[in-house]
């Protein structure tokens, strides 16, 4: 019975390509993929761009984590900034996960403005590997991301990563294209 168990839990486990991992943000972290039906903070950068264009103040933000499961080999470490400006909102990231054997960067520049009250953005990425006694490599990538907002209590959210099917290396792989569409509902409890 706990042979099933634990191949229970082993099997469940998310396993990720390169340039895959792109939890960043505490906030954003912990509501996972719902995260693209809410974005409003910097690291919508990361998670759907269209919600950058809801900022009205200069935000900058910070995301390391040195040793996720115990592993330095894990580490990553991120920096964004964002600039709302009177024809839209600009955004910048920087990240950089793994160690010294193997290392993924990347540079995103992006850009997210309010039409008709749907929010619309776009990413272009920089992606770059290292890998010791092996070489580099980097790769452009392109993300859309839209956000709707109706009845004040439901918001949509589409999010495309690497939609131009970047791909990197000798042997051309492709670098991983999520598509995520999230549906939000605010739910308030009013206390009597």
């Amino acid at each position: 019975m706990w042979r099933i168990i634990i191949w229970s839990i082993v099997l469940l486990q998310s396993c990720y390509a390169g340039f895959e991992r792109t939890e960043l943000g505490v906030r954003p972290f912990s509501l996972g993929s719902a995260y693209t039906g809410l974005a409003d903070d910097i690291w919508a950068i990361s998670y759907n761009t269209a919600g950058l264009s809801q900022l009205t103040s200069y935000q900058v933000s910070f995301y390391y984590s040195p040793q996720p499961f115990g592993l330095t080999e894990l580490s990553t470490a991120s920096a964004a900034a964002a600039i709302p400006l009177r024809f839209g909102v600009i955004g910048f990231s920087l990240r950089k996960f793994g160690f010294e054997l193997y290392r993924e960067y990347s540079g995103i520049v992006s850009y997210a403005r309010s039409i008709a009250g749907v929010h619309l953005g776009v990413n272009l990425n920089y992606h770059s590997v290292h890998i010791d006694n092996y070489g580099s490599d980097a790769a452009l990538g392109v993300d859309l991301g839209v956000l709707v907002k109706s009845f004040d209590r439901i918001s949509w959210g589409v999010f495309l990563k690497n939609i131009n099917s970047p791909t990197i290396g000798s042997t051309r792989e492709k670098l991983p294209q999520t598509f995520t569409i999230v549906s939000k509902q605010r739910l308030y409890v009013a206390a009597g």
